[in-house]
């Protein structure tokens, strides 16, 4: 009598259905990110576990931006997943994600309440420490839809 055959946990079926996506079989797909077809099928039976080498390799494989792709670097340990999948998807030719546009009028607002705070007349922008606090308050204010100057000074004097 044969026991019921068990569910995969999700880190193995992420890996077969990436398999099944690009229409591979496991010798194949073996093939493609440089191990033996015995390991693919270890894998998939949640009897082994990928190296982080194997991970990036399949996250090249997967869709670019799909969640897919983030699941595979999450389960290869990448901490920093997001920068890890822009720098493959530049890799595969895609376009890099846009920067954030800079409104000049609210920069102008939290360089001007700053160097306030700091008391000086002009920060300088060589100056790390400097450059982090703008660019830190800039985006707080942005996510606070606030281009008043008086709030703005407001916020960075109890900051």
């Amino acid at each position: 009598m044969h026991s019921p055959k068990k569910a995969r946990t999700p880190r193995a079926e992420r890996i077969f259905q990436l398999r099944s996506q690009l229409g591979l079989d496991q010798i194949a797909f073996a093939e493609r990110i440089n191990v033996d077809q015995g390991t693919v099928s270890k894998w998939e039976n949640d009897k082994g576990i990928p190296g982080r080498p194997a991970y990036r390799l399949m996250a090249q494989l997967a869709p670019a931006n799909s969640d897919l792709q983030r699941e595979l670097m999450r389960d290869g340990g990448f901490l920093n997943a997001n920068r890890r999948l822009r720098e493959i998807n530049r890799d595969k030719n895609q376009q890099p994600d846009p920067q954030p546009r800079w409104d000049p009028e609210l920069l102008g607002v939290v360089i001007e309440a700053l160097n306030k705070k700091l008391g000086v007349k002009t920060g300088s922008f060589s100056d790390r420490e400097y450059a982090e606090k703008v660019i830190f308050y800039y985006e707080l204010c942005h996510k606070m839809k606030t281009e008043d100057p008086a709030m703005v000074e407001r916020f960075l004097k109890t900051a």
